[in-house]
């Protein structure tokens, strides 16, 4: 299991709009540069395509 969180890109899970997230430890996918929720009011995201680790 990684130390660090993970950065991906995510999309909501009800309006698709899409964002810069983070992958926890435990898997939660935490959106970046936003209070949590989407412009929707949607707090639910899925990791879009591959994800990627900074280098």
């Amino acid at each position: 299991m990684p130390t660090e969180p993970r950065r991906t890109a995510a999309i909501c899970t009800q309006c698709d709009s899409v964002i810069a997230a983070r992958i926890l430890r435990d898997e939660t996918v935490q959106p970046i540069g936003v209070d949590g929720s989407c412009d929707c009011g949607n707090e639910t995201y899925q990791v879009l395509g591959d994800e990627y680790t900074d280098p």
